[in-house]
């Protein structure tokens, strides 16, 4: 049996941003064999405010509390925004640089896979508004996940 935890933010749980049973843990469901399961444990709403300060440090220390536990880790980048004004779209992007480079530096320091989730949101139909994952960027998501877990070739879309 596979049991996948997804934590994070709103990149998993969409569900208010996208028709109801199209949140990414649902598609995420329905890809899986019989007995395997998801669970959500991300929450909608978390912000960069939410992070102490001191991102690095309590970003490696929650790795290593889940690397502690000896089961299966993959980590994701933070994609880029969708923002119809470009001034605004720069300095997200140049602002996620500083996290992405962290998400990234420390995964590779413990070995972990990761998925990069810049290059794969990569359309405005990727997004149900600029910075929630919609039903097509929910699909692409749980396609590499499925890929990952299990596998199987990730459909492209």
């Amino acid at each position: 049996m596979t049991h996948i935890v997804l934590f994070g933010d709103s990149i998993f749980d969409n569900q208010p941003y996208v028709p109801e049973g199209q949140a990414v843990i649902h598609q995420l469901r329905t890809k899986f064999p019989p007995d395997s399961t998801a669970t959500l444990l991300a929450v909608d709403g978390a912000i960069a405010r939410d992070i102490p300060s001191q991102f690095r440090k309590h970003y490696a220390a929650a790795l290593e509390r889940l690397c502690a536990a000896h089961l299966p880790l993959t980590v994701c980048t933070i994609y880029h925004p969708c923002f119809e004004r470009r001034e605004e779209q720069i300095v997200a992007q140049t602002a996620l640089t500083f996290w992405n480079d962290v998400i990234t530096s420390e995964a590779l320091q413990r070995n972990l896979p990761m998925i990069d989730l810049r290059p794969m949101f990569n359309s405005p139909q990727d997004y149900a508004n600029p910075i929630e994952p919609s039903v097509q960027g929910g699909q692409k998501l749980t396609d590499r996940i499925v890929a990952l877990v299990f596998g199987e070739s990730p459909v492209e879309s």
